[in-house]
């Protein structure tokens, strides 16, 4: 990994989609203040590297191969002693899918239809301050995109 100055947030990409870090990795190169620590496709994986590195942000897909949402203590205590705060990512952002975020110690959840315009803030947001995952429906009304 790159040198980069303590005042940088290291995020850590947990996705099984090649295609969806691959524009998080996009995303997160045009800003300075965030730098990529590492990418992972399992939950194996998420957990070494959350260990090797102590990132500032997990960028957790909630549907991460061998992620078990019946499991989540297990997985949250291991994420948790590594990481300083999860954004979960879903394709859903319904009541089932924010509960399940919450679960697992996510500090929101981002619908990733929206990552190219939600993304960078929610980690920049919990980066600094560690706020309650807000509805999704929220998240929607302050883009404008939907109506409820």
């Amino acid at each position: 990994m790159r040198h980069v100055p303590n005042s940088s947030i290291g995020v850590l990409i947990a996705d099984d989609s090649a295609p969806i870090c691959k524009l998080i990795a996009q995303l997160l190169q045009g800003v300075r203040s965030l730098h990529l620590v590492g990418v992972a496709g399992t939950l194996e994986e998420t957990l070494y590297l959350a260990a090797e590195y102590t990132p500032d942000v997990l960028l957790l897909d909630l549907h991460l191969d061998g992620l078990l949402p019946q499991d989540p203590l297990r997985i949250k205590i291991g994420l948790l002693s590594c990481v300083r705060h999860v954004v979960a990512m879903s394709t859903r952002s319904d009541e089932q899918e924010q509960q399940l975020a919450r679960s697992y110690g996510a500090v929101r959840l981002v619908d990733k239809f929206w990552l190219s315009e939600q993304l960078v803030a929610s980690i920049l947001g919990c980066a600094f301050t560690k706020r309650p995952l807000s509805p999704a429906r929220h998240h929607h009304q302050q883009l404008g995109r939907f109506a409820s």
